[in-house]
């Protein structure tokens, strides 16, 4: 994780983030299925997990203070990318044969997410607004190799693309009295 805060003017501050972190995960697991009385395996899955996670993440934040108390203008920017590259190698043992199929996906997640929020105090209270914009993208590939009698659904296979993009804006008024407040 690496940071940086910058103040460019007593009104002005400037703070830069990075993160950037990467894992290996390895897991292996057995399900055996049985007949009614348990007496009889009827199959036993086995699977070998392979799987890389890579995350990275970059911030920017701007805040301006103006010459009255609690006015300010706050703005960021987020960038997320995350990868997940998995591969499923998967052993299908059945009384008269064994199967070995393959599953691999490769996603990568970028996310974009703006913020800016405005504080303007009044002589009963404040004036608040702002906006948020996200953007999410999330191409995946997915790859089937279909052993002998696989049950995996290889009409699954290839591309799927997910995007979203949110935006919202926002306003708000408080009255503020001594004994009361009004939102």
């Amino acid at each position: 994780k690496a940071g940086l805060d910058y103040n460019i003017t007593s009104n002005d501050a400037l703070t830069i983030a990075g993160l950037y972190s990467n894992e290996h995960v390895l897991d292996d697991g057995d399900i055996p299925y049985f007949n009614e009385d348990l007496s009889t395996r009827r199959r036993l899955w086995l699977f070998h997990e392979d799987e890389y996670n890579t995350a990275f993440t970059a911030s920017v934040v701007y805040q301006h203070k103006f010459k009255q108390a609690g006015h300010i203008l706050n703005m960021s920017f987020n960038y997320t990318f995350h990868r997940e590259d998995e591969k499923y190698f998967l052993t299908n043992r059945m009384p008269t044969f064994t199967g070995r199929d393959t599953f691999m996906l490769i996603a990568d997640e970028s996310v974009s997410d703006l913020n800016v929020d405005y504080v303007k105090p009044l002589k009963y209270g404040r004036f608040e607004s702002g906006l948020k914009l996200r953007r999410r993208y999330i191409p995946t590939n997915m790859r089937f190799m279909p052993g002998l009698n696989s049950p995996l659904d290889t009409n699954a296979a290839g591309w799927a693309n997910y995007g979203e993009t949110i935006p919202a804006l926002y306003g708000n008024y408080v009255y503020e009295r001594r004994h009361f407040e009004l939102e």
